[in-house]
Formats: structure tokens, sequence, C-alpha cells
């Protein structure tokens, strides 16, 4: 009898989908961490995704966004509104090499926020600092009243 030959295939391996192809340079991305971290998104010279960002312990960075993410998951929560708005986003970031991390006057939210307005701000440091105004008010008046009656 004679050999019979079945054809093999090879399958090479098929990359995964670039979950960042469809975010445009410029664009504000948040990461779901325990807190919101917030980036911008842009694609490094050799095509791969990048951000800059405000780190807490390194301050300004231009990182690799798989870097960044590790896993998590993130959302697109602004892209550059008129033409010109990317370069505009790019020019400030780029302009804030060497800042350092600060809670209250400059973390990644204010910087992104600098980035796309002009103006440095931060709802989650405005709504934490008023947090902390209610609980020392409130337990000024627990403490400051009298519990013996």
């Amino acid at each position: 009898m004679g050999e019979h030959y079945f054809p093999v295939r090879v399958q090479r391996p098929v990359a995964p989908p670039d979950p960042c192809a469809h975010i445009p340079d410029g664009a504000a991305i948040r990461f779901d961490t325990n807190f919101d971290h917030e980036a911008l998104f842009w694609r490094a010279p050799d095509g791969r995704a990048a951000a800059f960002h405000i780190d807490p312990s390194l301050g300004w960075r231009y990182q690799l966004f798989d870097e960044i993410r590790i896993g998590r998951r993130f959302e697109v929560f602004d892209r550059p509104r008129f033409d010109g708005h990317a370069e505009m986003i790019y020019q400030r970031a780029i302009g804030k090499r060497g800042t350092k991390y600060d809670l209250l006057k400059w973390n990644c939210q204010s910087f992104v926020h600098y980035c796309y307005f002009g103006t440095a701000y931060s709802d989650g440091v405005r709504v934490w600092g008023l947090r902390s105004l209610l609980a020392l008010c409130a337990a000024g008046i627990y403490f400051g009243t009298d519990n013996n009656n």
C-alpha cells in the first residue's frame, strides 16, 4: 500500500486586537483603580500606545500604555474638541515635563484638565476636601455637645 500524506495546516498565532486602535491622540483616559487615575493617550513614534500622566511617586511621565494599565479597565472620557486641540494638549503636556506630583495642587486629574483647558482643576480633591471638612464639622458638633445628659 502506498503512503498517505495528510496536509498539515500550521496556524500562526493571531495577535489580539489592539484595544487602543479607536483612541485618538490626546484622548483623556480614566483607569479603573482604587482611585480614578487619569492620563492622556498618545501614540509613540513606533506606533505603540503610550500616555502622558502624573504619577504619585514619580511625577510627570511619558510611559507605554500597557505599563500604566497593567490589566486594568479603562475608559475614554474626553477627546480633542477642535482642529489643533490635540497639538495644544500635546504642547501643554510636554511643557509640564519635570513636574512633581502634589495631591492638592498637581495630581493626575489637574494635569489632564490643564492640558485640555489651560487651567488645573481636580474634582477628586474638591470632593475629598469637602467630605473631610464635613466630617470635621460633624465631629466637632458631636464632641462639642454635652453628652452626659
